[in-house]
């Protein structure tokens, strides 16, 4: 039997239950170490560097940490843009047209959305 592809609604749905999931997973708490390096990682990215110490910090009090395993793909060019990292510990290979680069400690990268 063919079951027929999910809709953009269901498919948003899912979405959100899997993020529920990934949430109540959650077993590690932002430290005041954790904290200052967040400030100035946020500092220093394009999008965040001319906001206030205030936004930053609500900013940081709204991050959601997850811990993924080793060859995990995040995500694939195509999927639909919503989510920003940074790497607290650990290596990321990000693959692009233009070549692909290892990132690491503290650095960020996201998926890239237009809303059209």
């Amino acid at each position: 039997m063919n079951q027929s592809p999910k809709t953009n609604k269901e498919q948003k749905l899912t979405n959100f239950a899997n993020k529920i999931q990934d949430i109540k997973q959650l077993n590690e708490k932002i430290t005041p170490e954790d904290e200052e390096m967040l400030k100035k990682t946020f500092k220093e990215h394009f999008l965040f560097k001319n906001k206030s110490i205030e936004v930053i910090t609500s900013i940081i009090s709204s991050l959601i940490l997850k811990t993924y395993e080793k060859d995990v793909t995040l995500f694939k060019k195509g999927n639909e843009g919503s989510d920003f990292y940074i790497i607290k510990k650990g290596k990321i290979l990000i693959i692009t047209d233009y070549g692909d680069k290892y990132l690491k400690d503290w650095e960020t990268f996201g998926e890239i959305c237009v809303n059209i």
